[in-house]
């Protein structure tokens, strides 16, 4: 294959995943009431595909959890932006995103120009979103901590909003007290795992804000039954 043919296979590829950007900002994320502008612009131009195996690129833009290995998940687009429009809405910029994951929503948030902790047990994850936010020149927006995520990060709190990737049964008590006093944790609350979740906004004063229904997956080791104490 000549050098000219690549370069136009290339070019052609790159044309295709700006297209699926936009279906899908157009499909999925301002028909889901999206309106964030900062938001909408980052979903629009980050190259999503790039935070998934190469095999999976295809499902990238789909309406539908990617799954990462060991149980883990890129969020599917429309529920990820829910959660990271409900971050905006509040004041500060500290946030601690608990299982980075795949890295898609921390490079949102740091292309919003919010610090961010990203915080995994996973060490083959960390690299992963390093090497994307990178290759994105947007990794002097995050620290990068590898622990036990239901232990948070302590080191670095407190925090404005703890954004917990993917579904909770309840929210861990040592997660909200790494809160400033007005901060929030946003996340999917799901006590039955028979039953779709619920996108939250918990606030350490015990108040609470329902968004919108959610089949998220739970995030490892936080679907244990309610009443269990962390």
């Amino acid at each position: 294959m000549s050098a000219a043919v690549k370069h136009n296979l290339k070019n052609s590829q790159k044309d295709l995943w700006v297209a699926a950007r936009q279906n899908m900002v157009d499909g999925q994320l301002r028909t889901n009431k999206i309106t964030n502008p900062e938001i909408l612009q980052a979903f629009s131009t980050l190259p999503r595909e790039i935070f998934v195996s190469e095999h999976l690129q295809s499902l990238a833009y789909t309406d539908a959890d990617v799954p990462l290995g060991g149980g883990r998940y890129m969020m599917q687009p429309m529920i990820a932006a829910l959660m990271l429009q409900a971050v905006a809405t509040i004041s500060g910029a500290r946030v601690a995103v608990i299982g980075a994951g795949s890295g898609y929503e921390v490079a949102v948030l740091a292309a919003m120009g919010l610090h961010i902790t990203a915080i995994d047990n996973e060490e083959r994850l960390l690299k992963a979103v390093e090497k994307c936010l990178v290759h994105l020149a947007l990794q002097e927006h995050v620290t990068f901590k590898k622990s036990a995520m239901l232990a948070g990060d302590i080191e670095h709190a407190p925090f404005d909003v703890v954004m917990i990737n993917g579904a909770v049964t309840t929210v861990p008590t040592a997660l909200l007290a790494q809160l400033t006093e007005r901060g929030c944790v946003v996340t999917v609350l799901r006590p039955d795992a028979t039953k779709p979740g619920i996108v939250s906004v918990v606030y350490k004063n015990g108040t609470q804000q329902s968004i919108q229904d959610s089949w998220v997956p739970y995030l490892p080791g936080f679907n244990a039954q309610p009443g269990f104490t962390f």
